[in-house]
C-alpha cells in the first residue's frame, strides 16, 4: 500500500496586534526559532507531503521565513480577513491538486508535536470524514476528535483515557427530525 499524501495548510496571517508588536505573530520566536518554523517542522516530521502557508497582505517576511524553513512550501495571500474558513480557502489551488489528507494548522501553536499530527491523521486513513486535534479536560495529551465517513448526520463522543482521544462514533439518524 502506498503512503498517504497530506497537505498541511498553515494559517500565518496573524498581525500580532494583541501582542502589541509590529512583527507578524508567526515570526515571534520561542526557543530560538520562529513560531512558524516550529509548526512547519512538525508538519514535515508528521509526513505532510505538501505545505501551503496562508499569509496576510504585506507579510513578505512571513513568506520568506516559510521558504527558508520549508523550501517546497507555497504561500497564499489572504487579502481580507473573513475568518478561519476563508483563510483556508485562500489555499484553494493547493487543495484542488488533491491529496488524501488535509491538516489545518495555526502558525501560533508551536507545541503541537509531529506525533500528535500523526495520530490525528490515523482516523482519516480509517475513513473518518473529519478529525480535529483537541483535548479532554483531565487528560494530559492532545488527541484526535473524529467524525465517521458513513454519511451519518449525528455523532456521539467516546473518550479513551488511556490514549487521550475523543472519538465521535456515528450514531444512527433519528427516524424523524423536529
Amino acid at each position: 500500500m502506498s503512503e498517504r499524501t497530506c497537505l498541511a495548510i498553515v494559517l500565518a496571517a496573524g498581525e500580532g496586534i494583541r501582542m502589541r508588536s509590529n512583527l507578524p505573530k508567526s515570526l515571534h520566536s520561542v526557543g530560538h526559532r520562529t513560531l512558524l518554523a516550529h509548526v512547519l517542522a512538525s508538519a514535515e516530521q508528521a509526513g505532510c507531503t505538501d505545505i501551503a502557508v496562508v499569509i496576510g497582505p504585506d507579510h513578505a517576511a512571513v513568506a520568506a521565513e516559510a521558504r527558508a524553513v520549508a523550501p517546497h512550501a507555497q504561500t497564499f495571500e489572504q487579502r481580507e480577513r473573513l475568518g478561519t474558513a476563508h483563510a483556508v480557502l485562500a489555499a484553494r489551488k493547493a487543495i484542488m491538486r488533491g491529496v488524501d489528507d488535509i491538516v489545518v494548522m495555526f502558525a501560533d501553536t508551536p507545541l503541537v508535536r509531529p506525533e500528535s499530527l500523526s495520530r490525528l491523521r490515523a482516523p482519516l486513513a480509517a475513513d473518518a470524514a473529519v478529525a480535529v486535534l483537541g483535548f479532554v479536560v483531565g487528560l494530559t495529551d492532545l488527541g484526535p476528535i473524529t467524525i465517521g465517513a458513513n454519511g451519518e448526520d449525528s455523532a456521539s463522543i467516546v473518550a479513551d483515557n488511556d490514549i487521550g482521544e475523543v472519538v465521535f462514533a456515528p450514531d444512527p439518524l433519528p427516524e424523524a427530525r423536529p
